[in-house]
C-alpha cells in the first residue's frame, strides 16, 4: 500500500461520516426552506455534489479495504 493509500484508508471512515452529516444537514435545510423555490434548487446542487462525492468516497473505502485485505493475506 502506497503512503498516499495508508493515508486514505486511515481518514477515510471520517470522511465518509462528514459527509453523511453534511447530507443530512442539506436534508434539513431543505425541509425548512419550504416554498422558496431558489434556496431548494441551491440545496439540491448541494445535494447532488454531496452525494457525487460520498459515491466516491465509498468505492475508494471499498477499493482501500480490498487491498488491505490482499496485502494482509499476502503476509500469512
Amino acid at each position: 500500500m502506497s503512503y498516499k493509500e495508508q493515508k486514505d484508508f486511515e481518514q477515510i471512515d471520517g470522511w465518509i461520516a462528514e459527509a453523511e452529516a453534511a447530507l443530512a444537514d442539506t436534508a434539513a435545510q431543505m425541509e425548512q426552506a419550504g416554498s422558496d423555490s431558489v434556496r431548494l434548487q441551491e440545496l439540491l446542487q448541494q445535494q447532488s455534489a454531496l452525494e457525487a462525492k460520498l459515491e466516491e468516497l465509498l468505492d475508494r473505502w471499498t477499493y482501500l479495504n480490498e487491498l488491505n485485505e490482499r496485502i494482509a493475506d499476502q503476509k500469512k
